[in-house]
């Protein structure tokens, strides 16, 4: 009876352990082509970074870097996303990205200054894990996204593209939804002033979801990762897709109520593309 229940709560540890550490190789395993393996001469003509976090890194979310690859294989493109980092983060690697010379320079990042404000617990892992030198808020981030924009647009000639933000959760009507949208409208207001190129990624996943969002849906938790661990361990342990993982959340485009599914990483890639594709190389 003893080892029965030894058994028991070891199998239980080791389920609760094992999604946390899959989920922390794959958080810290670099992404394919990002700028430190950036060779110009051996790069095509027309390069891209991609700069961001997660979402970008694309390996807790579905790849829409992947997607623009497969799409524009004329072009080269740089993944600049890391996982877990802020506005602020991005603002002090912003070398690396100049150091590569880009034709064009995408800018996804924000999520987690949003997440940072709606759990005290989520600003602690970001000031441990990532340096964070304050409180997070609204007003910071605006300073860190127009000091990141001014420093990129002086060190560069490229193009400078602001993509506002995914969702968080899919419940239109919740605070974390409503402040993902108002992180997107600082995003907006600041490639105006900046005068760089806006693409709507938060004003079109949210048409989307008014009309789709399922009342069933998993209910985020700011507080906790569960979510995240599990939907890391079915796609890499259990290969399951991310637009499967998503439909077992009840979910649309997100898969654990932050990171993307296929469908959400490819209208972060169309919007992208269609960009690309009106303002080529030669025009610009």
């Amino acid at each position: 009876m003893k080892n029965r229940s030894f058994l028991t709560i070891l199998i239980l540890s080791l389920l609760l352990f094992f999604p946390s550490c899959c989920s922390l190789y794959m958080g810290n395993r670099p992404a394919a082509g990002n700028p430190s393996t950036f060779n110009a001469e051996e790069a095509a003509g027309t390069v891209v970074v991609n700069f961001g976090d997660s979402i970008t890194h694309g390996v807790l979310s579905a790849d829409y870097v992947g997607n623009l690859r497969d799409e524009f294989p004329e072009y080269t493109f740089i993944n600049a996303g890391v996982n877990g980092e802020l506005a602020w983060n991005l603002l002090q690697r912003a070398d690396d990205v100049i150091a590569c010379d880009p034709d064009y320079i995408t800018i996804l990042a924000g999520s987690n200054d949003v997440l940072a404000t709606l759990s005290p617990m989520r600003m602690r892992s970001y000031q441990k894990k990532h340096g964070i030198p304050v409180e997070a808020n609204i007003s910071w981030y605006r300073e860190n996204l127009e000091a990141l924009v001014d420093l990129l647009k002086t060190g560069t000639e490229a193009d400078i593209v602001l993509l506002s933000l995914p969702p968080v959760g899919e419940d239109p009507e919740s605070l974390p939804y409503k402040r993902a949208a108002e992180y997107s409208a600082v995003v907006r207001e600041t490639a105006e002033a900046r005068d760089c190129a806006y693409l709507p990624l938060n004003e079109e996943m949210d048409t989307i979801l008014k009309k789709k969002a399922k009342p069933e849906a998993l209910p985020f938790d700011p507080d906790s990762n569960s979510a995240l661990y599990r939907a890391v361990l079915k796609h890499y342990s259990f290969n399951r897709s991310w637009n499967d993982i998503s439909d077992s959340n009840h979910l649309t485009l997100l898969t654990d109520n932050i990171h993307l599914n296929e469908e959400g990483a490819a209208l972060v890639s169309g919007l992208i593309g269609e960009y690309l594709i009106s303002h080529p190389p030669s025009v610009r």
